[in-house]
């Protein structure tokens, strides 16, 4: 078992695999080939089971497999910050929020859409002020 699980990630680092991901002592696999809207159904779908590492899983699969894709990106950028939001993981939030705020300080912001850089800026304003300055 324990072979396997290494070759299994082999294949993934080599890119022959899906993406492979830890649970316990064995490997869940993302298949390639799965569409944004169908990862970011499963990231829901984790999440509402109370699973966050397997939602966060998701949308880092649609990040790696759609980066490419600025508005795919932005999104699955936002929900996983949105994740620490709704976790109330404030120091983890708050720089994944900021990331996402600099992106629409950049000329090529205009591929990507406002409503990311309105629900970041309404997920950063909920955080407690100490935390608010940005450093």
């Amino acid at each position: 078992m324990k072979r396997l699980a290494v070759w299994a990630c082999c294949l993934a680092a080599a890119g022959l695999g899906g993406c492979v991901t830890p649970k316990g002592k064995a490997a869940e696999i993302i298949p390639e080939g799965v569409s944004v809207l169908k990862l970011t159904q499963s990231a829901q779908d984790a999440f509402a089971a109370g699973n966050v590492a397997k939602a966060t899983r998701y949308y880092q699969t649609i990040i790696d497999r759609f980066g490419d894709d600025p508005a795919a990106r932005i999104a699955a950028e936002f929900e996983i910050a949105h994740l620490s939001v709704k976790r109330r993981d404030w120091d983890k939030a708050l720089p994944l929020l900021d990331a996402i705020l600099s992106q629409y300080e950049h000329d090529a912001a205009y591929t990507l859409p406002r409503a990311y850089q309105k629900l970041a800026e309404l997920d950063r304003a909920k955080i407690p002020h100490p935390r608010k300055a940005k450093q």
